[in-house]
């Protein structure tokens, strides 16, 4: 596996995540989300992270996991962030490296403790139609996962769904399920606007 370039310092410690039985229902929707086109493939992994949180922190995607194919070995614990390093230092539990987004993860658990999951892809309809579909966000692009981008995103932290400029959505909830039918119904939106569109 290709080694790509993470935009934080990692720490691990010589533990396994925990075992948590959200994961079934976290990979199912990892799976529709490969299946709808709402993750698609860079090459070694899809362009999609998913997460849930855990006691001491959440339970993340790891870095070029293909959602199409996500089993619960693909997971590892981020536990803490340390924010005085530059780049600030995620420390995890698990033997692969996690989600080159975990630090936005992290952080939208810190701001929202109401918040259970984050989901995160790519949908292309979802970026095609984005100007039309009045939802907020990022002010300007931003490198993928990045303290840069962690910062563009705190003001939109109390929004459930929410956009990162020509890059990609978050949906966040108090379940799973609720995270994921809220981006399925923000990409039906989506189509509906491009079929129309298409018509005239």
């Amino acid at each position: 596996m290709a080694q790509n370039k993470l935009p934080f310092l990692l720490s691990s410690v010589n533990e396994p995540p925990i075992a948590d039985p959200q994961l079934d229902e976290l990979i199912r929707w990892g799976r529709l989300f490969d299946e709808l086109g709402l993750a698609p493939s860079y090459g070694t992994g899809s362009h999609g992270n998913l997460s849930i949180r855990s006691k001491r922190g959440c339970l993340i995607s790891a870095t070029q996991t293909f959602l199409g194919t996500i089993e619960p070995s693909h997971f590892v614990e981020i536990i803490g962030c340390d924010e005085r390093t530059a780049p600030p230092t995620i420390l995890c539990r698990g033997a692969l490296r996690p989600s080159t987004d975990s630090l936005i993860h992290w952080h939208l658990y810190q701001w929202r403790p109401e918040t259970a999951c984050v989901l995160h892809a790519h949908d292309p309809l979802t970026l095609a139609a984005a100007d039309q579909l009045d939802i907020p966000q990022t002010e300007r692009p931003a490198d993928a996962g990045s303290p840069d981008l962690v910062e563009l995103i705190r003001p939109l932290a109390q929004h459930s769904y929410f956009l990162v400029r020509e890059h990609g959505f978050v949906a966040q909830a108090k379940t799973i399920n609720e995270a994921g039918e809220l981006a399925l119904a923000v990409h039906r939106r989506a189509q509906q606007l491009i079929e129309e569109e298409e018509k005239l």
